[in-house]
Order: structure tokens, then sequence, then C-alpha cells
């Protein structure tokens, strides 16, 4: 099991490079997230979030990233809810 909830960092100089071809950071960073679960087997904790911003005070070159267990809403409520 492994976290759910990834928040990542970029300088600007990474982010403008991983934007400059109209990339969507956030859903790349997803698609690879969940090929390397895939991989190696690991299960996310709940439904898998990554949000990606542009952070002043990271230096140059570099990235942050955060990682936790984020709560995944239980399909029950809404089954109960419906009847």
């Amino acid at each position: 099991m492994v976290p759910n909830a990834y928040d990542v960092e970029l300088s600007d100089e990474v982010h403008d490079q991983l934007t400059r071809h109209g990339t969507n950071v956030g859903q790349a960073l997803t698609d690879s997230l969940i090929r390397h679960a895939e991989r190696k087997g690991y299960e996310f904790a709940g439904p898998l979030a990554v949000h990606v911003a542009r952070c002043p005070d990271v230096p140059n070159g570099r990235y942050r990233v955060a990682s936790r267990v984020m709560q995944h809403v239980s399909t029950d409520g809404f089954f109960h809810a419906a009847h």
C-alpha cells in the first residue's frame, strides 16, 4: 500500500521546461506513477491525486515532492443515498 496523494513543487525553470510543449504535467506524472505502481505491484491507498505547482522557494533545476494518504470516498454512501 502506497500513498495516493502527491504534491509536486517545481522550480520556475523546471516548470517552464515541462510545460513548454503544452504537456499537462500533472497528467503525465499521474500516468507515470500508475505505470510504475503496476510494474512494482504497488496498490494505492485510494484514488490517485497529483497536484503540481510552480514554487519560487524551490531552487532552479530542482523539485520537491510530498506524499500522503488521502482518504477516499466510499461508494457505500452513494449506494445507500440512491435507495
